[in-house]
């Protein structure tokens, strides 16, 4: 599986990009803050988790290839420890309203007074479009495969209304069981 931080390439390279201009040479970032804001907390560390913490994948071929270092604070002992301290005993929290109110004297009132519902669709739109024609032939190659109707008159747009409609991880889920079926195809892996 490839990891999940890599979903985020394109941001890390725009991010990078950005940043050379000014000469900065550590990014400070915490991708799981979300995950830490939101989980209930109950005297464990562990408890505020998030499958991409310590996840070195930005660093080793976003950022460091740029000259710069990219360091996922949220994944540092100290700042886990500091959050458990502020939340134990905290139940989850979806809309992070404690953060909204803990942080509300440092972030914007657009931001502590009011939750909003996130739309990631638009993080995977530009490489699925770049890759339309390649993702294409990966559907039609399962859909000559196995003739499983999922795969039959596949079209990009379907995709693109699942991530606005909440159905964009059935989507995704196809995508990558087409590009399985394609790469045991490909590598002549696949028999009768």
């Amino acid at each position: 599986m490839p990891s999940y931080t890599s979903l985020h390439h394109n941001i890390g390279a725009n991010t990078v990009k950005m940043l050379k201009e000014h000469d900065v040479k550590y990014i400070f970032q915490g991708v799981a803050f979300d995950s830490m804001l939101v989980e209930a907390v109950n005297n464990n560390a562990n408890d505020i988790r998030w499958p991409n913490l310590q996840d070195n994948w930005l660093h080793d071929y976003v950022f460091s290839p740029q000259g710069s270092a990219y360091i996922d604070i949220a994944a540092l002992s100290p700042v886990k420890q500091v959050l458990l301290s502020l939340r134990n005993g905290q139940t989850q929290d979806i809309q992070k309203w404690w953060a909204r109110k803990f942080f509300s004297r440092v972030i914007p009132p657009e931001l502590s007074n009011y939750a909003y519902k996130a739309n990631f669709g638009p993080l995977w739109w530009d490489g699925l479009l770049s890759s339309s024609d390649q993702i294409t032939e990966i559907v039609d190659t399962a859909w000559q495969i196995t003739a499983l109707p999922v795969f039959e008159n596949f079209k990009m747009q379907t995709l693109f209304d699942g991530m606005n409609n909440g159905t964009g991880r059935a989507g995704f889920a196809m995508l990558s069981y087409a590009n399985w079926v394609h790469a045991l195809h490909k590598a002549d892996r696949l028999t009768d």
